[in-house]
């Protein structure tokens, strides 16, 4: 889970992490650096309702709108 102070995020922060499967963001769409999750498969990037900066795809990973007050 990343919180919303993070504004930016370096190179390689989830390189060869081969076992996460999702980032949960709780602001605003990062700057990344290169190769984010270079070597990191089948990882989602989840982002709350009312953040900005989301689009279909995170340095080349899929999105999806998290409601955590959903159960």
């Amino acid at each position: 889970t990343i919180g919303n102070s993070v504004t930016t995020i370096g190179s390689e922060a989830f390189r060869d992490c081969s076992s996460l499967t999702g980032v949960y963001f709780h602001g605003n769409a990062p700057s990344f650096g290169s190769f984010l999750f270079n070597g990191s498969r089948q990882v989602t990037v989840y982002y709350l309702p009312g953040t900005t900066g989301w689009g279909p795809t995170f340095a080349d990973c899929p999105t999806k709108l998290w409601n955590p007050d959903v159960k």
